[in-house]
């Protein structure tokens, strides 16, 4: 089943095929932490709008580099806006 939008299951491959083993989460995490009903919604916005996303904590570093890679497979130029102090390379590395 193809959770991410605009893709036929056969386009599937690479960066995409990462994200979509991790649907589920993704979109929980989009659901916890933005106004976004999941993470098509969230990829899927219109009129050059890009997420804001805090780096102090780890899920949102997540969500902006899953964010970050389906834009660039998709072609698109949009990446997520990462303001904050950022997490440690140790935390990141626990991702």
């Amino acid at each position: 089943m193809n959770k991410l939008p605009g893709l036929k299951y056969t386009e599937i491959t690479g960066a995409t095929g990462r994200l979509l083993a991790k649907a589920d989460h993704l979109n929980k995490i989009t659901r916890e932490n933005s106004a976004f009903a999941g993470f098509a919604d969230l990829v899927n916005t219109k009129g050059g709008y890009r997420p804001s996303l805090c780096m102090d904590e780890a899920v949102l570093v997540e969500l902006a580099d899953a964010y970050d890679e389906h834009m660039e497979w998709i072609g698109d130029d949009r990446r997520a806006f990462r303001y904050g102090h950022g997490i440690t390379a140790r935390t990141r590395a626990e991702l």
